[in-house]
């Protein structure tokens, strides 16, 4: 089994259900900082003309994109990544597509957004190369 194979399973199997209350408690505290900083993003200015560009705010593009343009959303220092605007708004996504409408399985599809950009961020050493 390959490298990335592992991952994948492992980010498959991520539930969120087996969480600690501690760890579920922090998720939720992920979350709602990005959803905070994805509607300050959808009523910038940068955020409306992502929407303009678009022309559907229900992309995962525009949610991602208005989300990051805010610059408050979390970082992972040893990553260098911004893991919840990718994660967050793109679950919400999705989830509204495919009609999916368990909030534990959007926050384990969340957690292993999380888990995927921290762990190849890491492993790129995204912070040491972030400025070149």
């Amino acid at each position: 089994m390959t490298l990335i194979e592992r991952l994948a399973g492992h980010l498959a199997a991520l539930d969120v259900q087996a969480f600690s209350e501690a760890d579920r408690a922090a998720l939720e505290l992920h979350i709602l900082d990005a959803m905070a900083a994805a509607a300050v993003g959808a009523q910038s200015s940068d955020g409306q003309a992502i929407r303009k560009l678009y022309g559907n705010p229900e992309r995962v593009q525009v949610r991602v994109a208005s989300t990051r343009c805010t610059e408050i959303d979390d970082i992972h220092m040893p990553s260098g990544t911004t893991p919840g605007s990718v994660a967050v708004p793109s679950a919400f996504v999705m989830a509204r597509q495919l009609g999916v409408g368990d909030g534990a399985v959007i926050d384990s599809a969340i957690a292993a957004g999380y888990e995927a950009m921290a762990r190849l961020g890491a492993v790129i050493r995204g912070q040491a190369i972030g400025y070149k």
